[in-house]
């Protein structure tokens, strides 16, 4: 048997070299079988991929200038299926940036990717929609490919457009606003101001952003004042103050500021921002007013007690009169002139009392409640209907309120003996109750009665100044006006009903007054 075979050339071949070839081409058999697989294992991953991918994904040939494949989030983007974006012109997808798109591709294919601004593609409606595009380049069945990432900004570029008129918006708003507005870091350096706030201090915004606020020459405080607000607002609270400011001129002015804190989207505090306004016409007048108040309360302190000597000497006069015999005839004429004078003097009281009420300093003491309401109703004993009333109280004889004696002891008396002088004792048995507790910080006193009672309509009125239901109502028509006064300076409320000739009910609410209490 021979050994060896000729090849075509006529060459002997060994049967070992043969073998040795054949293991070869095995090998490279196996080496390709291996390849094969592993790239239809990659083919089949680039499709998964591709076909999942929740970006628009799009296969480009650039040469031919057509979309050879989409996948299907790229389909639904523009309205199409994917067998109508196959072979699809670019054109029919960028008919308003077809030379843009076409010098994108040749970057990419120059460079193997490339990122591109904003392109329109046009939805199958006729939509256009704003987009970003990214590329890189492959080769399939040995031609370039591009795949061209997009990605639909059209509600970003639409919340970008909002945004911007948004900021017009409150530009426009800020720079037209009557109130100076300035915004600061935590180190109070000044990060805007806008055009008002400008006029206020008579600087240019350009001498003033990046300038440490409370160090400008308008600023005629102490530094530490501002320093403490800015404090505040490092722990988020906002607050309001006064300040005095002097402008690049020489005017002083007053501002009223309220400031709040900055946050960050982390929502940590940044900075502050502070709303200015002018108050300086504000405080003029209100020293204006201060200053007229003063001069009505000196008219009212001599109307009260200078005319009132004179009154109480006429009323002494009028007395010895009505005990001479021979005045008898006239005895009808002198109650009369008695009864105006004590009436003046009444009203001379009463506006003496509301000075006392309006301008006196509170000074606070523990107050016996039940006490003091028995030492009321003991002043009461000389006012004509006093005799018929019935008082029941029901007031715990441990509680007590701390407050301003002077004004607890004029609401008690006003609402009492108004209850006395309008009591119905013709047609029933007058009863005034009267209740008091405490709850917690608060003392609410109840004072109802049975009398006369108020006429709807009248009610709202009743706690004006000089109002009286009717000419024939007896009192000054001031009773429940310093009632109200000085449930006010207390700080506390007060609510009347009544129903016409049935009854008054009027209950107060007081707050215990701290001593710093105005």
């Amino acid at each position: 048997m021979k050994a060896y075979r000729k090849n075509k050339n006529g060459q002997r071949t060994t049967l070992v070299e043969m073998q040795k070839r054949l293991d070869r081409l095995q090998r490279i058999n196996k080496r390709l079988s291996f390849t094969l697989k592993r790239q239809q294992k990659d083919e089949k991953q680039f499709r998964t991929l591709f076909d999942n991918k929740n970006e628009s994904i799009f296969l480009v040939d650039p040469e031919n200038k057509q979309i050879i494949d989409s996948n299907p989030r790229a389909a639904q983007m523009l309205g199409y299926t994917r067998e109508e974006m196959k072979n699809m012109p670019i054109e029919q997808v960028h008919p308003h940036d077809l030379e843009q798109v076409m010098e994108f591709a040749e970057s990419v294919l120059a460079s193997g990717s490339c990122w591109t601004d904003t392109l329109q593609c046009r939805h199958k409606d006729g939509t256009l929609l704003e987009s970003e595009v990214s590329g890189s380049v492959f080769e399939m069945c040995g031609r370039k490919v591009m795949i061209a990432q997009v990605r639909d900004i059209s509600m970003i570029k639409r919340l970008e457009k909002e945004r911007d008129q948004s900021e017009a918006k409150f530009k426009s708003l800020v720079d037209v606003m009557n109130e100076g507005l300035i915004m600061v870091d935590n180190e109070d350096r000044i990060q805007y101001v806008n055009k008002k706030f400008c006029e206020l201090v008579g600087y240019k915004e350009s001498h003033l952003l990046g300038k440490v606020a409370h160090e400008m020459p308008w600023v005629e405080v102490e530094a530490d004042v501002i320093k403490s607000r800015i404090e505040e607002r490092k722990k988020g609270n906002s607050g309001s103050y006064e300040l005095p400011y002097v402008n690049k001129y020489g005017e002083k002015k007053w501002v009223q500021v309220s400031g709040a804190p900055v946050h960050d989207e982390q929502g940590l505090v940044v900075g502050s921002i502070a709303v200015n306004t002018d108050i300086t016409e504000l405080k003029r007048a209100q020293r204006t007013l201060k200053s007229k108040n003063e001069e009505l309360a000196t008219l009212l302190y001599r109307i009260s007690h200078d005319l009132r000597a004179p009154v109480c000497s006429l009323l002494g006069l009028i007395d010895l009169v009505k005990r001479e015999e021979k005045y008898g005839e006239c005895l009808a004429q002198i109650e009369m002139m008695s009864g105006c004078a004590e009436n003046l003097d009444s009203i001379l009281h009463d506006l003496f009392e509301i000075l006392q009420i309006t301008h006196k300093e509170i000074v606070t003491k523990p107050i016996e409640v039940r006490s003091m309401v028995m030492v009321v109703i003991k002043s009461l004993e000389n006012l004509p209907n006093f005799k018929h009333v019935n008082f029941k109280i029901k007031i715990p004889k441990d509680l007590r309120y701390t407050g301003d004696v002077l004004s607890f002891r004029s609401i008690v008396q006003n609402l009492l003996s108004n209850s006395v002088n309008y009591c119905d004792w013709q047609t029933r048995m007058p009863v005034v109750n009267v209740t008091a507790h405490h709850v917690n910080s608060i003392v609410n006193i109840n004072i109802s009665d049975n009398g006369k009672g108020i006429q709807k309509i009248e009610q709202p009125k009743v706690f004006d100044m000089f109002y009286r239901s009717s000419p024939n109502s007896m009192g000054t028509g001031l009773g429940l006006y310093i009632v109200s006064k000085s449930v006010e300076k207390l700080g506390g409320t007060v609510k009347l009903t009544s129903e016409f000739r049935k009854g008054t009910d009027v209950t107060i609410v007081l707050p215990e007054t701290n001593k710093n209490h105005r």
